[in-house]
């Protein structure tokens, strides 16, 4: 089993040697690590070249000019020889044991398309504790989840497949259409969500991987700016009503889940855009007399907590039930992380 790693580098030059001393101090080691530079204008370029000097296995590849992370991560792909490939961001890193735990559920299940984890969420700026990926768990063990228990799945949660944290079959990547830059942001979701449903995939619930989560980054740009998230809200769930490999009804299901998402991260802002949160999540009257409401009667933390309220009635994201199960288990593996190192 050969496994390639992908790293897409845009002006990460000071956070580039973490993700590849990571790669490299892995006991099950990729047999590559392709860099791809993306055009940079700090000093990624000399920084690569010398971790491309200390290790045989550390490829460089440069951009001329700056195509942005879904084409840098095709071009890695394509020079890739690995019969899986590891898709690693250059500003965040996996933790030990990942690439071994991995390429193991993969020989154990061969028809699966990827192998995820759990990835730890860190506020890129401080390095605090921001959350963990996935919110609600799809397993409490480590298992594979067929194409159909993964539809069912979906009814119930998302989001429980992070690229940084997945290990992919090649083949299975390519057969799926690889990344679409016409879904810029939401390219490498589509992808894991319809490899997941076609093949399967195999899942362990322990951290894998560490997330450094900008307010500038890609994802959340394009999920509060309000032309890209409406254009969003309607591309997204359009292409995939009009893939077979999706379910008739999770167009709807995603429809609902954007609208929340968006909201809830307006929400975090010092100052919520209430006419955003308005425009994306508001489905009816209703909803637009509740918010208002709320806007006129609530401050801080009681407003934002009523807004989520109010959306989850209505929008049902998610399964309390799968949230609250997975807070309070991660709650009990913390105590016991702490009580180990303790002893």
């Amino acid at each position: 089993m050969t496994l390639s790693a992908i790293v897409p580098n845009y002006n990460h030059g000071r956070y580039i040697g973490r993700a590849i001393g990571a790669l490299l101090s892995q006991e099950r080691i990729p047999d590559e690590i392709i860099i791809v530079d993306d055009a940079s204008t700090d000093d990624s370029l000399a920084i690569i070249e010398g971790l491309a000097s200390r290790s045989p296995r550390v490829r460089s590849i440069s951009q001329p000019v700056n195509m942005g992370t879904n084409a840098a991560l095709r071009k890695g792909l394509e020079t890739a020889t690995g019969q899986y490939i590891l898709m690693a961001g250059a500003d965040d890193w996996i933790l030990p044991g990942f690439c071994k735990l991995g390429l193991r559920m993969l020989a154990q299940y061969p028809a699966a398309g990827l192998f995820c984890g759990d990835t730890v969420l860190l506020d890129g700026e401080t390095g605090k504790l921001f959350g963990y990926r996935p919110p609600a768990r799809p397993l409490h063990r480590a298992a594979f989840v067929g194409p159909e228990q993964c539809a069912r799945l979906l009814r119930r949660m998302d989001n429980f497949i992070h690229t940084g944290g997945t290990i992919f079959r090649r083949d299975a990547m390519l057969e799926a259409g690889g990344l679409d830059d016409s879904l810029g942001a939401f390219a490498d979701g589509y992808l894991t969500r319809k490899i997941a449903l076609t093949f399967g995939f195999c899942y362990a619930p322990q951290n894998v991987a560490c997330w450094r989560v900008f307010l500038s980054g890609v994802s959340r740009t394009t999920a509060l700016d309000p032309v890209m998230a409406r254009r969003a809200l309607d591309l997204y769930p359009q292409r995939i009503a009009a893939d077979p490999a999706f379910p008739p009804w999770y167009a709807d299901v995603f429809r609902n889940r954007w609208r929340f998402a968006t909201a809830r991260l307006a929400l975090q802002a010092h100052a919520p855009d209430f006419d955003f949160i308005q425009t994306m999540a508001a489905t009816s009257p209703v909803d637009r007399a509740a918010l208002s409401t709320i806007k006129a009667t609530c401050r801080g933390r009681l407003m934002r907590t009523a807004v989520l309220g109010w959306l989850w009635l209505r929008l049902r994201p998610y399964r309390l039930t799968d949230l609250v199960t997975t807070a309070t288990v991660r709650k009990f593996e913390h105590l016991a992380r702490r009580g180990k190192a303790a002893a």
